[in-house]
């Protein structure tokens, strides 16, 4: 009995070793190690100071310099990030991507904008951007972690930009952000979303819509640069522009764009603390508030149709556009000649009347 007793009790202890000075030490130690990795947004805080020195040397970014400044980050790298993979083929198809991308960059001696990680990244940012046809199964699998990560490293940045201006009330030698750049930033994420450069059309996020198509929507008589303006189309006149779309196709896109949503922002900006709070003077507290209402575009083309009046002369117009050209009055050149001698007759006197005769 004895000899059981002192096995079980050694078996104790040497469990209760195990657990709490062995495990429990071991679980939190890595818990801890990894915790102060990262931030509250669960970013790299490598990464934080990383986007601080840069946006901190110049207050000025283009969007090109800010994809490298949000590509360079250590969530990209295979040590940092167990996602992230290298493969022998990256050798030979990062390569051939680079030829087609502009203002990549991948030649300055800068770090870590010169490391091979960060040259990746931007090259399939841009590559993603451009819609490039040589982009492999395997590459999309990087542009997904890529575009994934993308939202949360640009509010990083953008926080940084925020304090920065914090910091330059109080400190003389640190220079505030450029509004543009805050501008790029967003654009950035735009762009990480729709696949699309800023300066391209909205159009090419559609389905099924290439660059060859857009010609027939900047036309004369059709001027579309938004998806609003496209919804407001007629269907005929949207379906004999996209004639090249089968049904199926055509019927894609379309619960694409009824989808799409559309923000109308309403801005007030008001001093609470005065008597009158519509009065800003230097040195008040201005309060702004952003109402934002999202809709569809489903919604906000029927409720643009049933705004509109129905045109009650219509028919009248109709019988005078098919009226043939030996039927239209001629048009008197005379008077048209003696009206452009008026006009610029009195553009002259106009000019001599602004003559400071005083000098």
């Amino acid at each position: 009995q004895w000899y059981q007793r002192r096995v079980a009790i050694t078996a104790g202890l040497g469990l209760y070793v195990l657990m709490f000075m062995i495990l429990l030490p071991t679980v939190v130690g890595t818990w801890w190690y990894r915790s102060i990795k990262y931030s509250a947004d669960d970013i790299l805080l490598h990464t934080t100071q990383l986007y601080l020195s840069f946006l901190a040397k110049n207050s000025l970014h283009n969007i090109s310099k800010c994809i490298m400044i949000l590509c360079s980050a250590f969530e990209f790298e295979k040590s940092q990030n167990k996602e992230v993979k290298e493969r022998e083929s990256d050798n030979f198809q990062i390569p051939l991507l680079m030829k087609e991308c502009k203002q990549l960059h991948e030649k300055t001696p800068i770090p870590p904008f010169k490391y091979l990680y960060s040259i990746k990244a931007r090259t399939l940012f841009h590559s993603y951007c451009n819609r490039s046809d040589k982009l492999t199964a395997e590459n999309n699998l990087d542009i997904n972690i890529i575009t994934k990560k993308m939202p949360a490293l640009i509010s990083e940045a953008l926080n940084i930009c925020f304090q920065l201006i914090y910091f330059s009330k109080r400190q003389k030698h640190v220079a505030a952000p450029n509004v543009k750049t805050f501008e790029n930033l967003i654009k950035i994420n735009v762009m990480a979303i729709q696949a699309t450069w800023d300066n391209k059309s909205p159009l090419l996020q559609l389905p099924h819509i290439t660059e060859d198509m857009l010609k027939y929507f900047s036309t004369k008589r059709f001027m579309v640069k938004s998806l609003l303006q496209f919804a407001q189309l007629s269907d005929s006149d949207r379906r004999s522009r996209l004639r090249m779309l089968g049904e199926e196709e055509y019927d894609n896109m379309m619960r694409v764009v009824w989808g799409m949503p559309h923000i109308d922002m309403e801005v007030k900006s008001e001093v609470l603390d005065d008597e009158n709070t519509m009065t800003i003077s230097a040195g008040s507290i201005v309060t702004v508030t952003c109402f934002l209402d999202r809709k569809s575009l489903r919604d906000v083309v029927d409720d643009v149709e049933e705004d509109e009046p129905a045109p009650a002369i219509k028919d009248e117009e109709e019988k005078e556009a098919k009226k043939k050209s030996w039927q239209k009055q001629p048009k008197k050149q005379k008077t048209v000649q003696k009206k452009k001698k008026a006009v610029q007759k009195r553009k002259k006197y106009r000019l001599r009347l602004c003559v400071d005769t005083t000098a």
